[in-house]
């Protein structure tokens, strides 16, 4: 496997579920660094370490070889992998090139504004490709373009709405709480939140062993957490998040506490 982003880590642990021998090449230091950061994403690596995957990190590929499949892998540290499959999951690019003579506003995606339009009037665009202005509570305003599933089924919800305004009613802006999930052999890793910088990580519970959360605070304001395996917090911690609450930091790692007491203070 090479990459182990959120698609590459997927991959990896479904073909190790399955009993084969899986090696994932990353050149960056830990598995979904950019989401996750390094601490967090850490946890990733030993997860799959201790299911059996060959996980080797700051290492890239510079070879393919083979005569008419592949056989091996060659990395940066010339080391040669003997390899039946090779899958590759290193990103994506918007494919809206098409879209260059059309006069559109583009910065990696189609950027629209709160409402999901474009800056041509009619145009509006949704999930995957568009990049769109999230707003934090007490937070500044970021472009953000996202790649998962929950934002391409609400977003394309919210800008059909709009387009049909002239019928419905006012239009209504797209102000999601950001949500998406990731299963890694017994991890169900919930992200809800979007946070690009955090000065302090909270720890409840113990994530490590497949059962807590992790809290990424800014300046004191709650902007994101990944939960895993504890589906009941998940409505608590969508409104927190979406309030942008300020919470003592030891109230968010006691276990005794009930997280939806925490809504109550809003």
């Amino acid at each position: 496997m090479v990459g182990a982003g959120f698609i590459g880590a997927e991959v990896a642990s479904v073909c190790r579920a399955r009993g084969l021998n899986v090696t994932v090449i990353e050149p960056l230091a830990v598995p979904m660094t950019r989401a996750l950061g390094e601490e967090v994403g850490g946890l990733f690596a030993e997860l799959h370490r201790a299911h059996g995957v060959d996980v080797r990190l700051s290492e890239s590929v510079t070879a393919i070889r083979g005569a008419g499949r592949v056989e091996e892998v060659v990395t940066s540290s010339d080391t040669r992998i003997p390899a039946a499959t090779v899958i590759i999951g290193v990103g994506v690019r918007p494919a809206d090139g098409w879209l260059a003579s059309a006069s559109l506003t583009r910065a990696d995606g189609v950027v629209v504004d709160e409402y999901c339009a474009t800056n041509l009037p009619g145009v509006y665009a949704a999930g995957d490709v568009a990049r769109w202005p999230y707003r934090p509570a007490g937070g500044a305003e970021t472009l953000v373009r996202l790649e998962h599933y929950d934002n391409a089924i609400r977003q394309a919800e919210n800008a059909t709405r709009n387009m049909l305004a002239t019928t419905l009613g006012e239009q209504v802006p797209y102000t999601p709480v950001p949500y998406f999930w990731t299963e890694q052999f017994d991890w169900m890793a919930q992200y809800i939140g979007y946070a690009e910088r955090w000065d302090q990580l909270v720890y409840r519970g113990e994530p490590a062993s497949g059962a807590g959360a992790i809290f990424y605070l800014d300046t004191g304001r709650l902007r994101a957490v990944l939960s895993i395996n504890r589906i009941r917090d998940l409505g608590a911690l969508r409104k927190l998040i979406g309030a942008g609450a300020r919470v003592d930091p030891a109230l968010l790692a006691d276990e005794s506490l009930d997280l939806r007491e925490l809504t109550k203070r809003l």
